[in-house]
């Protein structure tokens, strides 16, 4: 085999490999990287055309793609779920029922607000989260709480910057309110405890950085803008690591990481926790409903000695984000 053809080859595994480094990179040589994380798909792909076209040729180069093609391979089953929660329930535990979704302003309208509470109401949580929720001046916070009456306990950010704003409420009390700011950043976190009997559970509600791109940026304003903003999030998401880390309660994480799951941002905070998704959640899990419905961004993320029971996505045609569902049952001590 000649040293060119080596070489093309060498180069078709060095997706792989980049995807094998980036969630342990740091995250700046991690935000150049952000597009190879956005392609597992098609490298999957790519390595299994070539695990059989090798194979056909009775290369030896046929090994070396094949375990390509399960490393890519391992990371688009990140988004897809088997439905099967097989750890136990133990009788001291309690159940905590959980929506979470992007709401996207609710279209900044009354009667988008009332349809999407009483889809959410649906499925009787104990705690709603949202990310993207409006400006008070453009859709009252009274007027969002009047939607959902149940709930006596809300959290809400201080600091309204743009409409990137964010809400908990809660059927139990709520205290210990922190919120996370970024510079140059509209996006943010918050950080509230829910009392539930004699057991307290810390909750973030995430919205981390967005891609920045818009519509007719040309190619290479793209590929700048995209990898300052995942500088950004990689930085957003150690933040939330660390204050996952420094918790004396068990945590709950839900919401909107603008990241996939191969990405150093959802590696960063997914550490020692369990994903909803991955331990109950059933077939395709994408949540972000455009761009082909190939991406899962939106997470919900839980203490280890939790026990996930069920996970599940609801598509809707007012937000490009499903509406995340789960029930988690923690230790009750």
């Amino acid at each position: 085999m000649s040293i060119f053809k080596k070489t093309i080859l060498l180069l078709l595994l060095l997706p792989t490999v980049l995807l094998v480094i980036i969630p342990h990179s740091t995250a700046s040589v991690a935000s150049y990287l952000t597009p190879v994380t956005l392609a597992v798909i098609p490298i999957t792909l790519l390595n299994a055309f070539l695990t059989v076209w090798e194979f056909h040729k009775h290369s030896r180069w046929t090994w070396l793609f094949a375990i390509a093609f399960l490393v890519s391979g391992w990371q688009v089953s990140e988004t897809i779920g088997f439905g099967i929660s097989s750890r136990k329930v133990h009788s001291e535990m309690f159940p905590i029922r959980i929506v979470s979704w992007n709401v996207r302003d609710f279209q900044l309208k009354s009667e988008t607000l009332l349809k999407a509470s009483s889809v959410l109401l649906a499925e009787k949580p104990d705690i709603l989260c949202f990310q993207e929720r409006p400006h008070t001046n453009l859709l009252a916070w009274d007027t969002i709480k009047a939607a959902f009456p149940d709930y006596p306990y809300t959290a809400i950010n201080s600091r309204e910057d743009e409409v990137l704003n964010l809400a908990i409420l809660s059927r139990w009390p709520v205290s210990g309110l922190k919120e996370f700011y970024f510079p140059e950043s509209y996006n943010k976190i918050i950080q509230a405890d829910i009392h539930i009997g004699k057991q307290t559970i810390r909750l973030f509600n995430v919205h981390l950085q967005t891609t920045g791109v818009t519509p007719g940026m040309e190619r290479k304003s793209v590929i700048q803008i995209m990898q300052k903003h995942a500088l950004k999030r990689n930085k957003q998401a150690q933040l939330l690591h660390e204050a996952l880390q420094s918790s004396p309660y068990p945590v709950l994480v839900c919401g909107d990481f603008n990241d996939v799951p191969s990405s150093f941002a959802y590696t960063q905070v997914s550490q020692g926790l369990r994903d909803c998704f991955k331990e109950a959640g059933y077939g395709w899990g994408n949540t972000y409903q455009s761009l082909g419905n190939l991406f899962r961004i939106d997470y919900m993320l839980c203490s280890k000695q939790s026990v996930v029971t069920d996970y599940n996505l609801i598509s809707n045609s007012w937000s490009d984000h499903k509406i995340q569902c789960a029930t988690i049952y923690y230790p009750s001590n």
